[in-house]
């Protein structure tokens, strides 16, 4: 399954906690999640879905996207054309939320 929807960005949405509503000038498109069954994966799955989230971001008139990778994923993420926001701040405050291995992620889509 994939989440992914409009924000703003920088700071991604706080864990465990429900959208009351997406920001009205969003600057970004969030990917929340994105997760294929473990006896699914190999297939290319999640680089077949990638493509499909930067036409709905483009779509949204968005031309940046962001993530959150965790659980080792990073490496998927640059290969999708991603990289590692080079603000440490931010860095520091999404690790904060995630995980102590959170790596906060942007693509220009230009």
């Amino acid at each position: 399954y994939c989440f992914s929807h409009p924000w703003m960005f920088g700071p991604p949405p706080a864990l465990d906690t429900m959208l009351r509503a997406l920001p009205e000038a969003a600057t970004a498109y969030f990917i929340h999640d994105l997760t294929v069954e473990a006896s699914l994966r190999g297939r290319n799955f999640a680089s077949t879905l990638v493509p499909r989230l930067f036409k709905a971001a483009r779509d949204a008139a968005l031309r940046r996207m962001m993530l959150v990778a965790v659980s080792g994923s990073t490496p998927f993420w640059m290969r999708m054309g991603f990289h590692r926001t080079g603000d440490d701040q931010l860095q520091a405050s999404t690790r904060a939320k995630y995980g102590s291995g959170a790596v906060h992620m942007n693509r220009d889509l230009a």
